[in-house]
């Protein structure tokens, strides 16, 4: 037995000159512990080593150090102790190399130090904007303040959300703040006058009094017509309650309005429409799209008629009854795997099915389960022992061991299955390991007759 992190070895109950192992594991402490390496890992053992020195092995040892690869070999009474390497051991110091030898789970690397400190900095990115690094001063990084420059501004700290919150504290703004009140030469002239007053028949106010003739202009017909005007008030009067179509009229000299049909914007969705202003064709249907709606065309498959008649849509079948079902073969095909390496697969077999047969190009152990879950709790059983005794609680649909010699397995009684996942899969979990004694892929065929897809 030995230590589970470092594999000091351990006494035994009832053991026999314990000494021994008791003063060995003392001095593979002393190792773990830190004791100074003469060099960089070597291969080969050296001539007259001295009593006490450790040497880290190489990748590729040779001599009394053969088998012995990535091991630190401590000299004591004339032999070599040896420590098995763990990524739990310490980095071991070298002499020679005056740096730290690190060991990552497969050899022994050093340990990049820099007598200078870290090389870490930072930039401001981006096109435009303000950078808030600055400088960095040793070891420091130096960065700007956000500062507000005036009431005007809120920087607040969300430290919630690690966050710099800025906003406008619109309480201190004014209309002076944003450039002065709006003149008739910001807004544009109309004639001169008081832009904020109440135009009427005699006074110029939001738009000139040409323009508001030209509004009077406008004049509806019909028995209900949705637009009046009337020239003694200065008002026009739209009435959009009316069932009368629009129609628009002007003077020669109006060059306001164009004599025109209406335009009427297509209705979005937000405001209950459908976003479309397309007709639908024969046999169109609106669907939702998660966006909006599209006009798709219900299109008929195999064994289905659709017919579209006075806005009554009408699916059938003609589907023959009593068809029968054929079974069919699903071959699957692992990566390159040593001999009892494991991978796992989800063949298509259908979300209900009959096995009849498994067959594999090379000696394997195939395990069909019911989930991916079930497939997971069995990982860890060994090709020996039965799923009953590993875990009761693993629903298994059959498992086989093919050989040389008998290479497809017919089921007899033949298997269903079907897929227990939460959301039925026609893709059934399936566990392959590679039992020929060589590195190969596994090919696997499974022949079954699907009764759910």
């Amino acid at each position: 037995m030995a230590t589970p992190n470092y594999l000091f070895p351990e006494i035994a109950e009832g053991q026999a000159s314990k000494h021994l192992t008791h003063n060995e594991a003392l001095r593979m402490v002393e190792v773990a512990l830190g004791t100074k390496a003469q060099s960089a890992p070597i291969n080969t053992p050296p001539t007259s080593p001295v009593e006490g020195t450790l040497y880290i092995v190489g990748t590729a040892p040779t001599g009394a150090w053969a088998g012995k690869a990535n091991n630190l070999a401590l000299r004591i009474n004339g032999f070599w102790l040896f420590v098995p390497p763990t990524v739990e051991l310490a980095p071991i110091y070298s002499k020679l190399e005056n740096n730290f030898y690190h060991y990552n789970g497969s050899a022994w690397v050093a340990l990049v130090l820099s007598a200078a400190g870290s090389n870490t900095t930072a930039s401001n990115v981006g096109v435009g904007g303000l950078g808030l690094f600055k400088q960095k001063t040793g070891e420091t990084l130096e960065f700007k303040t956000i500062n507000a420059a005036s009431t005007k501004i809120i920087v607040s700290n969300d430290a919630a959300n690690s966050e710099v919150d800025i906003d406008v504290d619109e309480s201190k703004l004014s209309l002076n703040n944003i450039g002065g009140a709006i003149d008739d030469a910001k807004h544009g002239a109309r004639g001169g006058g008081n832009l904020h007053a109440i135009a009427t028949t005699s006074t110029n106010g939001f738009m000139s009094s040409a323009d508001k003739n030209k509004l009077d202009g406008i004049s509806g017909t019909g028995a209900a017509s949705p637009i009046a005007s009337s020239a003694t008030s200065g008002t026009v009067k739209i009435d959009v309650t009316q069932p009368d179509p629009v129609v628009y009229t002007k003077t020669t000299s109006d060059s306001l309005l164009d004599a025109k049909e209406p335009k009427f914007n297509i209705l979005p969705t937000s405001k209950g429409g459908t976003g479309l202003d397309a007709t639908p064709a024969a046999n169109k249907l609106l669907l939702g799209t998660g966006s909006g709606y599209e006009l798709v065309t219900l299109t008929q498959g195999s064994n289905i008629t659709i017919t579209n008649s006075n806005g009554v849509l009408t699916i059938s079948s003609n589907a023959t009854s009593g068809t029968a079902l054929a079974r069919n073969t699903v071959t699957v095909t692992t990566g390159v795997l040593i001999s009892g390496q494991i991978e796992n697969l989800n063949p298509n077999l259908g979300k209900s099915f009959d096995l009849y047969q498994i067959t594999t190009d090379n000696p394997a152990w195939v395990r069909v389960y019911y989930t991916s879950a079930d497939r997971s709790l069995d990982s860890g059983r060994a090709d020996t022992t039965e799923v009953e005794d590993f875990n009761p609680n693993v629903k298994i649909i059959h498992e086989v061991f093919t050989t040389l010699g008998k290479l497809s397995v017919s089921l007899d009684p033949i298997r269903r299955g079907a897929s227990y996942e939460s959301i039925p899969s026609p893709n059934i979990a399936v566990a392959i390991k590679n039992m020929s004694g060589i590195t190969t892929p596994i090919t696997v065929s499974f022949t079954k007759l699907t009764l759910e897809n």
